[in-house]
């Protein structure tokens, strides 16, 4: 994106909002995959069952991703900090091996963990989603700010092709096909399935820009801040641009297929 060689791109929050801080000139046009969880996984035998079980033992997390951002904010609601454990930074296939080897006592993961769960290598102890939603990681589609600006129709060609998608995913007789392509990358469906857990897809893939959304954005800024992991600070609200989303909605008739939530995770009124 820096370098002009991309116009648009599919990120995780944190990554685009240290980009966004350094100066690269993006918009947000659409959410694409909320609400993903992070899972706090110990080897099969082993006796942790909480997180302060694990106080003071080896734990690996994937530093520089948007799961590193939720793994802190994970600990800070529980009174914890990243000190109060020996934190390695791994990659996931590293983590998970380290996993097996028993050379870590922990790892957060995301949807390897059921892979390594269902395989009796490791034991699951701690899901994010299921205890706040708020403690979720979340990815959206961004474009190249001269690009949107030079070509609105363009971009707005793009997002309509995303909602479409969207309200296909959305539509359950659609949702073993999607779970059958999505496992074309290698996670088995499965995983993918507990993963996604009770959280309908309808929600999962939701394009709006709404206030959940937005709040979620600023929160990752603000803990972006606290961490020393921004050299600037970022307009949220003028960072995300949702004419798009809302047009393609409104021209292809999906007004009632997806509400808006607040930000405490509430759908409003439709």
């Amino acid at each position: 994106m820096a370098n002009k060689q991309l116009d648009f791109a599919w990120q995780g929050d944190l990554p685009a909002v240290i980009a966004k801080a350094g100066g690269l000139n993006t918009r947000l046009i659409a959410a694409d995959g909320l609400l993903a969880s992070n899972y706090l996984v110990v080897p099969a035998d082993s006796p942790a069952k909480t997180l302060d079980d694990l106080k003071g033992k080896k734990v690996a997390q994937f530093k520089g991703t948007n799961l590193q951002l939720a793994t802190a904010r994970t600990l800070k609601r529980a009174g914890l900090q990243d000190r109060d454990f020996r934190t390695i930074n791994m990659d996931f296939p590293t983590a998970a091996a380290a996993l097996a080897s028993r050379d870590i006592d922990g790892a957060w993961l995301s949807s390897t963990a059921f892979e390594l769960q269902k395989s009796g290598v490791g034991r699951i102890i701690y899901d994010t989603r299921a205890v706040d939603a708020r403690l979720t990681r979340q990815t959206h589609v961004l474009v190249d700010g001269d690009f949107e600006r030079q070509h609105p129709q363009i971009v707005q060609k793009v997002v309509d092709g995303l909602v479409k998608t969207a309200a296909w995913v959305s539509a359950p007789e659609n949702e073993n096909t999607a779970f059958e392509l999505w496992a074309k990358s290698g996670t088995p469906v499965d995983s993918l399935r507990a993963e996604q857990g009770a959280l309908s897809l309808e929600r999962r893939y939701s394009p709006r820009l709404d206030e959940f959304f937005v709040d979620r954005y600023r929160a990752t800024v603000r803990e972006s801040r606290e961490l020393g992991l921004l050299r600037g600070d970022v307009d949220v609200d003028g960072w995300v641009e949702p004419k798009y989303v809302n047009a393609a909605i409104d021209r292809l008739g999906l007004q009632a297929l997806w509400p808006a939530y607040d930000a405490d995770n509430r759908p409003q009124a439709r």
